[in-house]
């Protein structure tokens, strides 16, 4: 299986089986609210995220991470906890034996002919994954990234 990742903490992992074109499963980047100081925060769930990698890794024949940087205007701090999310997910992908290629978005949305966007991926996805279609919408936009970098991913390994 490919495992496709959009790594934010609205992304998700998906597992994509190009053999039977079938999307097995889709999770929502797992995470978990913590405090700092007065605030709270909402952090990656490493050890859900382990969890879930762990209970299919003798599957997963290769991971497809989509790279990512700051955003414009986005805040030190902000920029901070994005890059230390996407560390935790290498590093467990790492920890695993995971195989893993990075794909920028500009590069699987365009091998994937996905109109950028949300609703480019939402749409895009829920035509490559007609049985799926509840799985993707508006406010769930990560699952539809993770399922396309996964699909995009499984033809890469073609060419």
């Amino acid at each position: 299986m490919i495992l496709g990742i959009d790594p934010g903490l609205g992304g998700a992992l998906a597992l994509f089986e190009p053999s039977v074109a079938a999307l097995h499963s889709i999770l929502d980047m797992p995470t978990h609210i913590l405090k700092r100081g007065a605030g709270v925060k909402r952090e990656i769930d490493v050890k859900s995220l382990s969890d879930f990698l762990i209970e299919h890794r003798d599957r997963i024949h290769h991971a497809y991470l989509e790279l990512v940087g700051p955003m414009p205007k986005q805040g030190v701090s902000s920029t901070y906890q994005f890059g230390r999310g996407v560390g935790q997910v290498e590093g467990v992908l790492a920890a695993l034996a995971i195989p893993v290629t990075y794909l920028t978005p500009q590069k699987w949305q365009a091998k994937g002919r996905v109109r950028s966007g949300k609703d480019g991926s939402v749409k895009k996805a829920r035509e490559v994954f007609p049985e799926r279609t509840e799985w993707f919408t508006k406010t769930k936009h990560g699952r539809s990234d993770a399922a396309l970098i996964a699909w995009v991913g499984s033809e890469r390994l073609d060419t």
